[in-house]
């Protein structure tokens, strides 16, 4: 099918200035956005608290997973997401422009474009009125840093344009807007594409609608049962988002201002009025009408100017259109560089100031105690788990004296053995249990008998390898030995000696240590269920915070200094150990760098 360019580009033109006059206040609406939803985060007088609201429509899926075996498909499925979206609107829109003659593209994307900054807008008020805590644990810590001044965090809302939402911009899904737009331009006028491009059944029987909304569907239940949302914010979501679609109406009946609309406008209006004058309905005339009547007058006289003024006038377009079209350019490289730039701003100055009180011993030649470090990707992300593997390896890393560095895709971790196949058919794969059990499987066949000790972090963790050897020089090699900085178990992780890991494999055979399942994949619990198998062969957790020999040789000053920082949080006091032990809650690889340089380089 030959397109005709120029009668696209014709059609089209008249709605550039509208449509990138919709598309800028648009981008300026949802940058408001972010910067109330963080700010709403961190201002939040409960944001460390974990509150519970009884979701009904979360816990009848969560039933029907555990229950029924469709459900658990269904949720499995892959989400509509905002990448798809757009690719999905893209198309509509290169069907409409390219095969029909009576609607504008342009008008389709600019209503969107009208619907979304509004809903925004009103979603802002929602989550800006009633705070509503999150459903996530921990998200505020997860997200945020605790440890910025006031200054700061409005340096990082203004500075970064976050994406997924925050903690407690709840009332209101900002992402079911954004899935119910698309649901509503394919529901008008996928029909009018599918009839022009013969694709998908035709005008009345077109099955791409249909497709959409079932998709549409299935990520709203995906955002429920995952906890970013509540079902009550969806539902509010699609009433309100549909209310403000049909209410709105289509774009080209309010900011159509062509040439051709006037003239048939007056063409309208002028064919009425003989019927009118003779049936004695002037007088009825209704007042939309008679606007409609003067505005078409007032056109009229327009068509009888001067070619001259005519030609600067079309020349003021043009103009207009070039500016228009230039700002919407700027703002979508602003927006794009605000939201391309690292999501997790640089250490705070509360940070900087407690890391740059560490000292660190110079590296020794060959230690008497070989450490291996294993890193643990928590990471989701393909390109953030490289970013982390490589600052790792940049970094910290490299003073250990063996590191693995563990995710499942990479080439060095040995395949999966029958054994871990068998549990994953009782867990999920993202499971950290599960993870954990098939990493120290791979360590005891490569690593266990060339080490003396194992340090287990995320990839959140910093370890400091020359302080972690005077921690255990005070600790016994020669009997099984588990210590932590605190009990019943650390968030950021183990160490453990070569015949602790000896008895942590043999307890993966205890019927006393809990096997992965789907319920526990639910949870972060690997640190607490690695104490768990550890006890039930006899292995005790050592908390060396309690141990005077320790914090001394450590250099704890105070009985508040601290020997593992939580680079979230303002721990009970500023104060650090000065042979501190590792920091965690590292929120990106930036920081990570960040850290290293504080820590190695800066005097």
């Amino acid at each position: 099918m030959r397109v005709d360019l120029s009668a696209v580009f014709a059609r089209e033109r008249p709605f550039v200035i509208g449509l990138c006059r919709e598309l800028v206040l648009t981008t300026l609406v949802m940058y408001i956005d972010n910067i109330a939803v963080y700010m709403v985060a961190v201002t939040n007088e409960h944001r460390f608290q974990n509150v519970r609201i009884q979701d009904n429509v979360e816990l009848l899926l969560a039933s029907l997973c555990d229950s029924r075996a469709f459900a658990v498909v269904f949720l499995s499925l892959p989400e509509l997401q905002t990448g798809e979206v757009f690719f999905s609107v893209s198309l509509l829109c290169v069907a409409l422009a390219s095969n029909n003659k009576q609607l504008s593209a342009s008008c389709v994307v600019a209503r969107a474009a009208r619907v979304l900054k509004w809903c925004r807008l009103l979603r802002v008020l929602c989550f800006f009125s009633t705070v509503m805590p999150s459903q996530m644990d921990h998200c505020f810590l997860n997200r945020y840093d605790a440890t910025y001044s006031v200054s700061e965090h409005w340096r990082e809302a203004l500075t970064h344009w976050r994406v997924g939402g925050g903690c407690n911009d709840l009332i209101f899904s900002g992402h079911t807007v954004v899935l119910m737009l698309c649901g509503l331009m394919y529901d008008e006028h996928g029909h009018q594409a599918s009839s022009a491009t013969q694709f998908g059944g035709g005008s009345r029987r077109s099955w791409v609608p249909w497709l959409m909304w079932f998709r549409v569907v299935h990520a709203g239940f995906r955002i429920v049962h995952s906890k970013h949302h509540m079902s009550i914010d969806v539902i509010v979501s699609v009433i309100v988002t549909s209310l403000v679609w049909h209410r709105l109406g289509p774009w080209r009946d309010v900011m159509d201002s062509s040439l051709e609309s006037r003239i048939e406008t007056i063409g309208g209006v002028f064919e009425t009025m003989p019927g009118l004058i003779e049936d004695g309905g002037v007088s009825r005339l209704s007042s939309a009408s008679t606007r409609r009547l003067w505005s078409a007058s007032t056109s009229a006289s327009t068509l009888t100017v001067d070619p001259e003024d005519k030609r600067r006038r079309e020349r003021s377009g043009h103009v207009r259109g070039i500016i228009w079209t230039v700002i919407t350019l700027l703002c979508g490289v602003l927006g794009f560089g605000l939201l391309r730039a690292q999501e997790a701003g640089p250490l705070s100055d509360f940070n900087r100031k407690r890391l740059r009180r560490i000292s660190v011993d110079p590296p020794v030649a060959e230690a008497s105690q070989r450490i291996f470090c294993i890193v643990m990707l928590i990471e989701t992300s393909a390109a953030a788990r490289r970013d982390y593997t490589s600052a790792v390896r940049e970094t910290w890393g490299h003073r250990c004296d063996g590191l693995l560095v563990w995710g499942e895709a990479d080439a060095e971790v040995a395949p999966w053995s029958l054994v871990a196949q068998g549990e994953l058919a009782e867990s999920d794969a993202e499971d950290r249990w599960f993870r954990a059990r098939q990493m120290w499987r791979h360590i005891a066949g490569h690593e266990v008998s060339r080490f003396d000790w194992f340090v287990a972090v995320d990839d959140g963790g910093f370890v400091l390898v020359e302080n972690l050897r005077r921690l255990v020089a005070e600790l016994p090699s020669d009997i099984p030995s588990y210590t932590v900085s605190e009990v019943p178990y650390s968030g950021w992780g183990y160490v453990l000696n070569r015949q602790a890991a000896d008895q942590l494999m043999a307890s993966f055979d205890d019927e006393r240590c809990p096997r992965p399942t789907r319920e526990r994949a639910k949870l972060s619990e690997e640190y607490n269920l690695v104490k768990a198998c550890l006890e039930a062969v006899n292995v005790l957790p050592v908390q060396w915070d309690q141990r005077t020999e320790i914090r001394r040789a450590l250099e704890c000053e105070r009985d508040d200094s601290q020997s593992v920082i939580n680079l979230k949080t303002r721990q009970r006091g500023s104060d650090v150990c000065k042979r501190a032990v590792l920091a965690y809650m590292i929120p990106a690889a930036s920081v990570t760098r960040d850290l290293y340089r504080t820590v190695y380089t800066e005097p």
